[in-house]
């Protein structure tokens, strides 16, 4: 079975086989990344290798430095002490 049966049964419009060939499929990619995430982690703990950082890219003028929340903090108190 494969994705081009797949396929070949839904463009001949027949459902009935191409439902359980879908399922089969889809556990099979789900089998698959599975016992994949389970040999990271196992070498994780069992093998002291790191864990994979994601890397973020974000624009500069998303993102709020330090300085900036402080700003907003002391300028929030001020209107806090004035009020």
């Amino acid at each position: 079975m494969s994705i081009e049966d797949l396929i070949d049964n839904i463009t001949g419009q027949e459902y009935a086989k191409a439902e359980p060939m879908f399922h089969e499929l889809l556990q099979s990619k789900v089998n698959d990344a599975l016992e994949a995430e389970k040999v990271k982690v196992a070498g994780q703990i069992f093998n002291g290798e790191e864990e994979e950082q994601l890397e973020m890219d974000f624009d500069d003028d998303e993102l709020e430095t330090e300085d900036d929340s402080e700003e907003e903090i002391e300028d929030s108190e001020e209107i806090a002490e004035e009020e």
